[in-house]
């Protein structure tokens, strides 16, 4: 009879035992299937530096109406005119299209070919580490001057052109902006001052985000250093339809001490 009882015991301890092994494995199977989840929910993110990484896509919202002119002349343009970078022409023609349909494109390609900004008279672009920008300036209905900038490492490549009822002529820059350096001079006859800004080591950015306006300005032309020859290290064009040309504005200095 002892026997019997002892074994009992014996018997129920084990279950007793093996429930309690059972429930612990059971949670830490849970566990580990919580972790999981949340490590597969960062790994479907889209990752191109992963094998088996999903295609990067993104969709990006254009209303064509509100910009057709712009758009419309992307595809017209020359490949000398974004010669840093490759965008061919088929590409151009394949947003121009997904735009005028669906009001926006679908953007794979993820550090190429990011539009930043678009506006009626303003296109600009992240270029993997450059910048690729177009600008529109109306002469009158259906002309334009267009303004192209392909800014890479080695500086800005400008390059200008009329369009007239879509169709481009190429044209020269110096007959739309000028001399327009030269306008940062308080005295361009001061031969001193001439030399020493034609020699100065300026990057000068362009800005053409302002309707009919271009501001032109460098970061690197300090006061304490120029005011006794320059206007300021930052000079506003303002875009005059009739004559298809910038004239100098306002100077001012920005940033600088």
């Amino acid at each position: 009879m002892k026997n019997k009882l002892y074994f009992s015991l014996f018997a129920g301890l084990l279950l007793l035992s093996s429930c309690q092994q059972t429930n612990a494995a059971k949670d830490k199977t849970i566990a580990v299937k919580q972790d999981n989840s949340h490590q597969l929910q960062h790994v479907n993110k889209p990752d191109t530096n992963t094998v088996n990484a999903q295609p990067f896509s993104n969709k990006i919202k254009i209303y064509y109406n509100q910009n057709q002119v712009i758009l419309n002349l992307i595809p017209l343009l020359p490949d000398s005119s974004m010669a840093s970078w490759e965008w061919k022409k088929k590409e151009r023609l394949e947003l121009l299209e997904s735009v005028r349909s669906h009001n926006y494109y679908i953007d794979t390609t993820k550090d190429y070919n990011n539009i930043s900004v678009i506006t009626p008279h303003y296109f600009k672009t992240q270029v993997v580490d450059g910048v690729w920008c177009l600008a529109l300036y109306k002469i009158q209905e259906n002309n334009y001057v267009v303004i192209t900038d392909d800014i890479a490492g080695d500086g800005n490549d400008l390059k200008a052109f009329e369009l007239k009822n879509q169709q481009l002529t190429p044209l020269k820059l110096k007959d739309v902006l000028g001399d327009y350096l030269s306008n940062f001079l308080i005295n361009n006859t001061n031969k001193t001052c001439k030399d020493s800004f034609e020699k100065g080591d300026y990057r000068f950015d362009y800005n053409f985000g302002h309707k009919n306006q271009l501001i032109v300005s460098s970061a690197y032309i300090t006061k304490k250093e120029n005011e006794q020859c320059l206007k300021g290290n930052s000079l506003t064009f303002v875009f005059n339809g009739k004559l298809k040309k910038f004239e100098p504005g306002k100077a001012t200095w920005n940033n600088t001490y």
